[in-house]
């Protein structure tokens, strides 16, 4: 987006993943912009979804920090969730494809773990997942010719994700493909 509007003016915000890192300095200035807009509308109480990249951004807009994973999660992995998550932050297992991790944002409540680090959080009016619900075997099938290196680097490929995410598409809530 080349300009965010100054006030916050939407019922809801859903911020999904990205080709680049929010620590990319490429796109440093748009990045820059964009957490900005997400901690108005956080401080406005705008319900905000962050996907992936999105989680990340409402993050690092919210005081945490991005950074490369020292483990790339990609593929259908478990979750921890924390006593007391809501019902809809299950054990999963949930479609991840990411190489970036975050450290929670002061007074975020941590929803959900795995070993590489948080999986879901909740600040005020906004919920961030790591993890991909939005996946469909037509979206994973595009990710997966997108950086084919990294399924190959996962030991899979995009033949076994996407057959896995149909037959994951009864027990998750995903979108049309």
């Amino acid at each position: 987006v080349e300009q965010w509007p100054e006030k916050v003016k939407c019922a809801l915000i859903v911020v999904l993943g990205s080709e680049w890192s929010v620590y990319d300095d490429t796109a440093a200035e748009s990045v820059d912009r964009e957490r900005a807009y997400l901690a108005a509308a956080v401080e406005a109480h705008v319900p905000t979804l962050g996907i992936c990249f999105g989680a990340q951004m409402l993050a690092a807009s919210l005081g945490g920090e991005v950074h490369r994973a020292d483990a790339t999660e990609l593929g259908w992995m478990h979750i921890e969730p924390e006593a007391g998550a809501p019902p809809e932050v299950e054990h999963g297992p949930w479609f991840q494809f990411h190489h970036d991790t975050f450290t929670l944002p002061p007074a975020a409540r941590l929803l959900a773990s795995s070993e590489v680090g948080p999986q879901a959080f909740q600040y005020g009016s906004a919920l961030a997942v790591q993890f991909h619900p939005e996946g469909t075997p037509g979206i994973v099938g595009r990710w997966c010719a997108a950086d084919p290196a990294a399924v190959a680097a996962a030991g899979t490929t995009p033949a076994e994700l996407v057959a896995r995410t149909g037959a994951e598409r009864g027990r998750v809530s995903l979108a049309p493909d």
